[in-house]
C-alpha cells in the first residue's frame, strides 16, 4: 500500500523569510562598533586631563552625532518590524550612558595622576630647592608640561594643552592648612578639583 504523499504548499500560504545578514550589514555593523570604541575612548582620555581638549573632544562628539541618527535609523527598522538583533541597540546606549558617567565624575582624572603622583612630587621638590636653574621638563609622569613655577605658596604646573582653545589648565601643589588661591589677572575664575595630598587639579578660562 502507498503512504501518503507529502503535502504540496499552497500558493496562498504565508512564508516566513528572515532577512540574510549580508556583507555589507556585518560591515555597517563593524564600522559602527569601532567607531563607537574609538569616539569613546577619546572622550575618556581627555577626562583624564585638567584641562577641556577641544580638538580632541569636538571630533569625537560629531562622531556621537553621526552615530546617534544610524542608531536612530536601527531603532526605526526594529519598530517597523524588521529583523533587528537587540543587542545592536543595547549595548550602543549602554557604552555611551557609561561613557558620559565617567567624563562627568573626576574618577579618571584621579586615577591617572594617582599613577604620576610620585613624579609630581620629585618634580615639585627639585624646583623647591632649584626655582632658577631647574630645567622644565617635557613630561612628568603622564602628562606633558610647560611651565613649572611658583605662585605665592604655590607651586604650579602648567599642562602643555595645545588641543585646548578656551581654557588654561595644569596642577598646583598647595602647602597643606594654606588658604591660598590662584584668583588673579593671569588665572580667571579658576575652577579646582582636590586630588589628595596637597595637590589640585586647575582649570582656568583665558
Amino acid at each position: 500500500m502507498m503512504g501518503d504523499a507529502p503535502p504540496v504548499p499552497s500558493d496562498t500560504e504565508p512564508v516566513t523569510v528572515e532577512e540574510p545578514i549580508t556583507l555589507a550589514r556585518r560591515l555597517e555593523r563593524w564600522i559602527f562598533a569601532v567607531l563607537l570604541a574609538g569616539s569613546s575612548s577619546l572622550l575618556l582620555y581627555d577626562a583624564s586631563n585638567p584641562g577641556f581638549m577641544t580638538l580632541l573632544s569636538l571630533p569625537a562628539l560629531l562622531v556621537w552625532v553621526v552615530l546617534g541618527v544610524a542608531w536612530l535609523v536601527r531603532l526605526g527598522r526594529c519598530v517597523a518590524g524588521i529583523p533587528t538583533p537587540l543587542r545592536t541597540l543595547v549595548v550602543p546606549a549602554l557604552v555611551v550612558i557609561a561613557t558620559v558617567a565617567l567624563c562627568r565624575s573626576p574618577l579618571l582624572l584621579q586615577l591617572r595622576f594617582d599613577a604620576s603622583r610620585s613624579s609630581f612630587d620629585a618634580a615639585r621638590v627639585a624646583f623647591d630647592q632649584h626655582p632658577e636653574s631647574l630645567r622644565v621638563p617635557d613630561r612628568i609622569g603622564s602628562y606633558d608640561i610647560s611651565t613649572v613655577e611658583a605662585f605665592g605658596p604655590a607651586t604650579v604646573f602648567a599642562e602643555s594643552n595645545d588641543l585646548g582653545l578656551f581654557n588654561d589648565a595644569g596642577f598646583a601643589y598647595l602647602p597643606p592648612a594654606t588658604t591660598a588661591s590662584l584668583d588673579s589677572d593671569r588665572f580667571e575664575s579658576p575652577t579646582y578639583v582636590d586630588l589628595g595630598g596637597g595637590w589640585w587639579a586647575y582649570t582656568a578660562r583665558w
